[in-house]
């Protein structure tokens, strides 16, 4: 039984290998080894060093590049060349592991708005579910999903040509984040504006 499984493994393997623009060739399996490689050479052909170490039975060792979906007659341009998308699953915990585009936008909250009406209006953003006015020139940012800590770094920026403003923030936490816009008078204003979060 287990040697017919370990069969069945490296046919199906072997079939996925033959479809990609690179030449391998793959190990002769036995009952009792947990290795699996192959190598750059004529498909079909066996392939066995055991000084080279071994692998998990579940892992695949290729020497060259693989092409994924480029087709029988395209060489791939890389080590891995995927012509369509990947599914990433797990949470990258590394600086070597791929990141998936979700993982990065959860990472990044971010809005624009108008205000200087002193009606305020959510125009774009992300993971901004909307904009309370406290005041004038006093607004909280709420998060659409609450962030996973309070110590994120956040940037405002403010539109005015004609007249200087600062930005303060009074208070953040992984609900949403509140802040002033004043004049250099320190008087509170509506302002249009924009702000960028990563992080949390």
């Amino acid at each position: 039984m287990r040697k017919s499984i370990f069969s069945i493994a490296a046919m199906l393997i072997f079939a996925a290998v033959f479809a990609c623009a690179e030449e391998v060739r793959l190990t002769t399996i036995v009952p009792n080894q947990t290795t699996l490689r192959v190598k750059k050479g004529v498909v079909g052909d066996t392939y066995m060093n055991a000084a080279e170490g071994s692998i998990p039975a579940s892992s695949l060792a290729v020497e060259g590049a693989v092409g994924i979906g480029t087709g029988a007659t395209t060489q791939p341009a890389e080590k891995l060349d995927v012509n369509g998308n990947i599914n990433i699953r797990g949470t990258p915990t590394l600086d070597t592991h791929a990141v998936t585009k979700k993982y990065v936008d959860d990472k990044v909250t971010w809005c624009t708005w108008t205000g200087i009406s002193g009606t305020y209006v959510l125009v774009s953003g992300h993971n901004v579910a909307s904009i309370t006015k406290n005041t004038t020139g006093d607004l909280t940012i709420n998060f659409t999903t609450p962030l996973s800590s309070a110590n994120y770094a956040a940037a405002v920026l403010v539109t005015n040509q004609s007249n200087t403003r600062t930005v303060n923030r009074v208070s953040q936490t992984i609900n949403g984040i509140r802040f002033q816009t004043r004049t250099p008078n320190t008087t509170l204003a509506d302002e249009d504006g924009s702000i960028l979060i990563y992080g949390g």
